[in-house]
């Protein structure tokens, strides 16, 4: 198992996928659009080296989305210290995102909806004495069921394999016993039938083993032939505390859970009704399902399943994915190990096996599943927030671009300068992305990261492009001057992000308002005591009058563009809601 779970997985961010390809088509653009702005400016206008160099740097600089990979490893390293304080230590950053857009859980029974420690809870003997039954447990629960009792010395020994479902050995008094499940001690119902009779007549929640005894030596690949049914151990497992509130939590957000245990189907069904999973009562006998079509059809239809193996369980995570489906999965067992490699999120135990906690992205320190709802919540609140950030870094990058290209064909240069970009992306970027990123935020995470963040941009980069472009073309007949045009455009985009970052920080709050507050305070203060650091210089009336009826214009066609596209961002987010329900 360890040897197949060596492999490096990908990273399945939606985050990740979306910066990186945006940065892609960044990186396409920017190279040409600039060498192509800087031949216009220097060989075309003829407007010298300097100017061209410091014109073409200008729109590079505003084609960058800069500080949106730190907004978001800040956002997701904060997330990581809340998680902490949680007690879940987070082995990958991104995680926190995958596990917030989930809908499949798939739970280990054993150490996940029920606790670490186990108890005999009763031993039914079958045509024996007391004393033989006690003389050969070798679990730590039965082991605690028997202290006092004189042990009998272990010759040689075939530990417990999650394929097998058994262990045993041959002892001292020249006994060897077995001791597991009883599918699989005693495969042949037909033969020994008192066993089922007895098990069928069991009805509470427990796990089920059998003990028998032969007179044959023990063999790691076969179980005796003359093996002699002894006792029924019946192990009693303790549900962790608040694990009901849990899955009930998930079920209120739309997650389907699933439990996959190597337990009997009994077993495994007692303890999902006892904890409410949805379709426990139509539990799965994993060993039953012979080919993988099979695998594939019950994996969909069903929720719970007993008697899985490690490479069934691997199996049923991968129809799910191969479904659509995001699934995370919870497990401490080394038999858990390959289906949390393969999940999209992979959560294990503390107390669990070393393994199973070095594939996991997740771990539960405390081992309380109850931890869960805070991971999902922090996820819900990171991607949310980044998603409403990143709309403020694209909106220069998305102008930018447009413009570089309209000036390129214009006699008039680029109209920022790198200093004046630097005051927008302080003002109104920047200090607002932070802001926002760290805002409480409980929604449930829907639709497409990168058509989100596009759309929330766009109305605001488009009303900077038409202002500025049309600003450009009535310069000539208004005597509007390169410096006067630079000072129109600052003024313009400001107002226009400013706009966006209102949108964006409904509901204010008290942190919302005063961010907003600063953002107007520092941009007044810098056109009004800093004009000459930032090269802006002070309008002539027609200027000015132009100015005004832009600004106008602007903030009702921006109002109207933003609540078409967040129309069609909801809409697009019930589609996916729909979807993931089918």
């Amino acid at each position: 198992i360890n040897n197949e779970a060596k492999y490096i997985k990908k990273n399945n961010s939606q985050i990740l996928k979306s910066f990186k390809f945006i940065i892609s088509i960044c990186s396409i653009i920017i190279f040409p659009v600039g060498a192509a702005l800087f031949s216009s400016s220097y060989f075309v206008h003829d407007r010298g080296f300097q100017a061209s160099v410091v014109t073409t740097v200008g729109a590079l600089v505003g084609m960058i989305p800069a500080g949106m990979i730190l907004l978001t490893s800040s956002v997701l390293a904060v997330s990581v210290i809340r998680l902490s304080r949680k007690k879940v230590l987070v082995n990958e950053m991104y995680c926190i995102e995958t596990l917030a857009r989930v809908d499949v859980l798939c739970l280990d029974k054993t150490g996940t909806l029920t606790a670490d420690c186990m108890n005999v809870h009763e031993v039914i003997n079958l045509n024996t004495n007391d004393d033989k039954i006690m003389t050969n447990a070798t679990s730590e629960a039965v082991g605690d069921y028997v202290q006092g009792v004189q042990p009998v010395a272990c010759k040689q020994f075939v530990p417990f394999s999650s394929e097998t479902k058994w262990s045993g050995g041959a002892f001292a008094n020249g006994k060897t016993y077995i001791m597991g499940a009883a599918e699989f001690v005693f495969s042949d119902k037909e033969k020994y039938p008192e066993i089922y009779e007895k098990i069928n007549q069991i009805t509470e929640t427990v796990r089920i083993l059998v003990l028998g005894s032969s007179d044959l030596p023990v063999d790691a690949n076969a179980i005796p032939e003359d093996l002699h049914p002894m006792a029924l151990i019946l192990i009693k497992d303790k549900l962790r505390d608040n694990v009901c509130e849990t899955v009930d939590y998930f079920k209120e957000q739309g997650v389907t859970l699933k439990v996959i245990s190597g337990d009997s189907v009994k077993t495994v069904r007692n303890i999902a009704l006892d904890t409410g999973i949805e379709g426990a009562d139509q539990a799965v006998d994993m060993t039953t399902v012979k080919t993988d079509e099979e695998l594939e059809e019950v994996a969909e239809r069903c929720n719970v399943f007993g008697r899985v193996t490690p490479a069934q369980k691997k199996k049923l995570v991968l129809a799910l994915k191969k479904n659509g489906h995001k699934v995370a999965m919870t497990g401490d067992g080394v038999n858990d190990v390959l289906a949390l490699k393969e999940a999209d999120c992979s959560v294990s135990m503390a107390s669990g096996s070393e393994a199973a906690r070095n594939v996991s992205q997740l771990v539960l320190v405390n081992n309380d599943f109850a931890a869960m709802p805070h991971v999902v919540a922090e996820g819900r609140r990171t991607i949310n927030n980044i998603e409403r950030s990143s709309s403020l870094y694209l909106v220069k990058t998305m102008y930018s671009i447009a413009l570089a290209v309209f000036f390129m064909f214009s006699p008039l240069s680029y109209p920022f300068q790198p200093i004046q970009l630097s005051l927008i992306s302080t003002m109104t970027v920047a200090l607002p992305s932070f802001v926002l990123a760290l805002q409480p935020n409980k929604n449930i995470v829907r639709g497409n990261f990168t058509y989100n963040i596009i759309s929330r941009a766009a109305p605001a980069a488009i009303c900077v492009i038409l202002s500025i472009i049309t600003t450009a073309l009535l310069s000539g007949v208004l005597g509007i001057s390169q410096e006067q045009l630079s000072t129109m455009a600052v003024t313009i985009t400001s107002f226009v992000c400013l706009l966006l970052i209102v949108r964006l920080s409904i509901p204010f709050n008290a942190l919302r308002a005063a961010m907003m507050a600063v953002s107007v305070t520092g941009v007044v203060i810098a056109f009004s005591f800093f004009h000459n650091f930032f090269s802006l210089v002070p309008l002539e009336f027609p200027s000015l009058m132009l100015l005004l009826g832009l600004c106008a214009v602007s903030a009702v066609v921006f109002n109207l563009l933003y609540n078409v596209a967040d129309h069609y961002i909801e809409k697009s987010k019930r589609l996916s809601a729909v979807f993931r329900k089918k």
